[in-house]
């Protein structure tokens, strides 16, 4: 039964909607990776999102659809990819930095501070990362060696920064 479920599931037409396009924002498309990473705050209100080729961050209202820059002084986190949020924390994973960068994010996530990278020896082009006992796991995507990887792939376990 649950072999049939399955197949049934994966044979379904799923039609997803979109939630926001983005044109007509504040977010301006240009050439390369645009959005990516998001997270959502833990009072639900607000989503973040990664526009990796500029650096910048954008807050998306989930009520209101409206689409704001995050002002983080003129800093960027170029090359940004996953995010984790913690709070008022944030961490942006920038894969061709190598780095791991933190954010302190202001009133209602309008505006921020970057604080600071982090880089680490065991990093391979870094994706995205989670938080879990107090160690941050950050996975090691090797984008730069797309042909060639080295195996196994890998995992690093840092201090959260």
């Amino acid at each position: 039964a649950d072999m049939l479920a399955h197949r049934h599931l994966c044979q379904a037409d799923l039609e997803l909607s979109v939630f926001r396009d983005l044109n007509g924002t504040a977010f301006a498309y240009e050439p390369g990776f645009n959005a990516n990473g998001i997270v959502v705050t833990s009072n639900g209100k607000w989503a973040l999102i990664v526009q990796s080729n500029t650096g910048k961050l954008f807050r998306l209202d989930l009520s209101t659809k409206a689409v704001v820059e995050v002002d983080l002084g003129g800093a960027t986190v170029a090359g940004g990819d996953g995010l984790v949020l913690r709070g008022k924390t944030l961490w942006v994973v920038r894969g061709g930095a190598g780095v791991v960068t933190k954010v302190k994010l202001g009133r209602h996530f309008a505006s921020g501070e970057v604080l600071g990278d982090t880089p680490d020896a065991t990093f391979a082009v870094p994706t995205t990362a989670a938080i879990a006992k107090g160690d941050m796991y950050v996975v090691n995507a090797q984008f730069n060696r797309q042909t060639d990887p080295i195996l196994p792939f890998t995992v690093s376990r840092i201090d959260v920064p």
